[in-house]
C-alpha cells in the first residue's frame, strides 16, 4: 500500500510539473525555453533604493541575494545576476569620458549612447582581466547629478536568446 501510495504521489507531481517542461505541442523543452517562458510570463517585482531615490523592475523569478550595501543590490536566477550599483562620477570628469572610462574598464564592445544615458555591453571580465568564457554583460549608466545609476545583467550566452524582456527592461530604465 505504501508503495502505491508513493507511485501515485510521483505521478500527480510529473503530471503538475508536465507543463512547465513541454511546450504547446507537447514536445520537452529545453532549458532556456523554459527560462524564456519564465522570464516573459512572471510578473515584474519591484526594488526601491530610498537612500539614492531610484526603482528597478525585474522579472519574479529573480530573488534578492545581497543588500549589505544602499550603493548596490543583487538578484540572482540560477547562473544569471542583475545588479544595480550607484558611484560617484569623478570630478570634472564629462559625460563622454564617463562613457568612454567605463566602457574601456568593463571591456565594452559595444556602445549606445543616449542623452543622459548609455548601453554597453561585451564579454564578462574578472577583477584580473581574465576572460570568463561564455559569459557576458550588458549595462545601462544614467547620469543624475554627480552619480553614475548603473543596472547590469550578467549572463551565460547560451542564455541570451531567453532574455529578451529583460534586456528591453534594462535599455528602458531610467533610474528614477
Amino acid at each position: 500500500m505504501k508503495k502505491f501510495a508513493v507511485i501515485v504521489v510521483l505521478l500527480v507531481l510529473v503530471i503538475m510539473t508536465s507543463d512547465l517542461w513541454c511546450g504547446k505541442d507537447g514536445r520537452l523543452q529545453d532549458y532556456y525555453e523554459v527560462l524564456k517562458e519564465q522570464i516573459e510570463s512572471r510578473p515584474m517585482m519591484v526594488y526601491e533604493n530610498k537612500m539614492y531615490d531610484y526603482m528597478t523592475s525585474y522579472p519574479q523569478i529573480f530573488t534578492q541575494i545581497e543588500e549589505g550595501s544602499e550603493d548596490c543590490v543583487r538578484f540572482a536566477f540560477n547562473d544569471i545576476l542583475l545588479e544595480n550599483r550607484v558611484t560617484r562620477i569623478p570630478s570634472g570628469q564629462t559625460f563622454d569620458e564617463g562613457i568612454d572610462s567605463i566602457a574601456k574598464y568593463s571591456y565594452a564592445d559595444k556602445i549606445s549612447r543616449g542623452k543622459d544615458s548609455f548601453v554597453i555591453s561585451g564579454p564578462l571580465y574578472d577583477d584580473k582581466g581574465n576572460k570568463i568564457d561564455g559569459f557576458r554583460y550588458l549595462s545601462k549608466y544614467v547620469r543624475r547629478q554627480k552619480l553614475w545609476f548603473a543596472y547590469t545583467v550578467f549572463y551565460p550566452v547560451a542564455a541570451e536568446s531567453s532574455l529578451g524582456r529583460l534586456f528591453d527592461t534594462i535599455r528602458k530604465w531610467e533610474a528614477i
